[in-house]
């Protein structure tokens, strides 16, 4: 099962995002769990993450992370994608990485 954990700064639509991209694995038949979490949790989900998503308002946060957890996949959703809650675009996204 891939591991996708979405980060972001309140949580308050990042849960939106979440339920797009579940929708979207369901739809696309993958089997995933995605959760979000706050960027100062993470650690929390560090050792169980497959793909690591920081929404927009976070990038700034991009070189720490990837300092911190070079070993994980890693990508900031685009401001489009994450503006039309495009939970399927990020979904095939992911997994490109």
């Amino acid at each position: 099962m891939l591991q996708i954990t979405l980060l972001c700064a309140g949580g308050f639509s990042t849960s939106v995002m979440v339920n797009k991209m579940k929708a979207a694995c369901l739809e696309l038949n993958i089997d995933a769990q995605i959760r979000a979490t706050s960027a100062n949790n993470f650690v929390e989900y560090a050792t169980s993450t497959d793909i690591l998503l920081l929404a927009p308002q976070i990038s700034f946060l991009e070189k720490d992370f990837k300092e911190k957890w070079p070993h994980i996949k890693q990508m900031i959703i685009s401001g489009l994608d994450y503006g039309t809650m495009n939970g399927k675009h990020v979904v095939e996204q992911a997994l490109e990485l």
